[in-house]
């Protein structure tokens, strides 16, 4: 099951995230990865937690965290309509492939569309074959690419 999380779930979202980075770092050696630990990292979650225009879902397995999404409102002025950003993710790896994702995506949808979007954007590393095709699953499409070079 999805819920929207409390601030009883900051402990574990904040360990979730740092997992992301953990496996992030593999396609951007920049990443500071204990970031979501940091008193920036931290406040970044709690806001996702109690601000209006944020979110922070987590699924559970029986009682046990085992995922989480968090997400929040965007106005671009370069672009119309209202857009929801899918800001990360992460199921456990073993996890994978019992449908938490895209419960966690189905939830994220429906807050969005409560929200009145228009669409919803995500991100993701061109090297993260697994996350590129889970976020194709759901209906995603590639607008996008951004390039960087080291100096």
């Amino acid at each position: 099951r999805t819920r929207v999380s409390t601030p009883e779930d900051l402990e574990v979202v904040s360990r979730l995230n740092q997992d992301l980075f953990k496996h992030d770092f593999t396609f951007d050696k920049y990443l500071v990865l204990n970031w979501p630990m940091t008193e920036e990292g931290q406040g970044y979650f709690s806001a996702r937690i109690i601000d209006d225009d944020k979110i922070c879902l987590v699924a559970e397995a029986d009682t046990l965290v085992v995922g989480y999404l968090t997400g929040s409102l965007v106005i671009d002025s370069t672009r119309d309509g209202l857009v929801a950003s899918l800001d990360n993710m992460l199921v456990e790896a073993k996890y994978h492939k019992l449908g938490f994702g895209t419960m966690l995506f189905a939830a994220f949808k429906e807050w969005a569309v409560a929200k009145n979007v228009d669409r919803i954007s995500v991100s993701a590393y061109s090297g993260n074959d697994e996350a590129l095709s889970f976020y194709k699953s759901v209906g995603f499409q590639s607008l996008a690419e951004t390039l960087e070079v080291d100096l």
